[in-house]
C-alpha cells in the first residue's frame, strides 16, 4: 500500500518532469518548481547555494535525486523554523511579533533547562534593541542554515 510519502514523491517527480530537459533541470526550472510547491521561491542566492550543494558534477543542471535532496533541506528548514517560531510566539506576551529581551532573559534564567548567565549574554549580545522581531530572526536562521549546509556539502 502506498504511503503519503510515496504520493508526495510522485508529486515531486511530476513537478520535476514538467521542467526537466533530458532528466535534468537548471536554475530557472528549480526556481519555477519551488515557486509552484511553496507559493513563492526562495531568493536567488539561497537557491543557487542549494543547487551548488547538490550538483555533484557542477554543470549547473541537477537530476531528480539531487532535486529530492534540495526538497529535504527545505522541509528540514520549515520544520526547524516552525519550531523556533512557535517557541518565540509562546514568549510574545503582546502578540505583536516581538519578544522583549528582558522577558526572554527572565524565561531563560528560570526555565528547567536553565542556561548560564554567560550563555544568555552570548545569545542576546547581537540584539541591541530591547525587543527581538522573531520573524526576522527566523529568516536569518534559515539563511544561516542554508549557508552552513552549503559549506558542509550536506554532510
Amino acid at each position: 500500500m502506498a504511503t503519503s510519502e510515496d504520493y508526495l514523491l510522485i508529486e515531486f517527480q511530476d513537478a520535476f518532469e514538467l521542467f526537466a530537459v533530458d532528466g535534468f533541470i537548471d536554475f530557472r526550472g528549480l526556481k519555477s518548481i519551488m515557486k509552484a510547491l511553496q507559493g513563492s521561491a526562495p531568493n536567488d542566492e539561497d537557491l543557487k547555494s542549494m543547487m551548488k550543494a547538490v550538483d555533484n558534477d557542477e554543470d549547473e543542471w541537477i537530476n531528480f535525486d539531487e532535486f529530492v535532496k534540495i526538497l529535504s533541506i527545505k522541509f528540514d528548514e520549515m520544520d526547524s523554523a516552525q519550531t523556533v517560531l512557535e517557541a518565540f510566539k509562546s514568549f510574545d506576551i503582546n502578540g505583536i511579533g516581538e519578544v522583549s529581551t528582558d522577558h526572554l532573559r527572565h524565561v531563560l534564567t528560570t526555565a528547567d533547562d536553565q542556561l548560564s548567565e554567560d550563555d544568555i549574554n552570548n545569545l542576546l549580545k547581537d540584539f541591541t534593541d530591547k525587543s527581538i522581531n522573531y520573524e526576522d530572526l527566523i529568516q536569518e536562521y534559515n539563511s544561516d542554515l542554508i549557508q552552513y549546509r552549503t559549506a558542509t556539502k550536506l554532510n
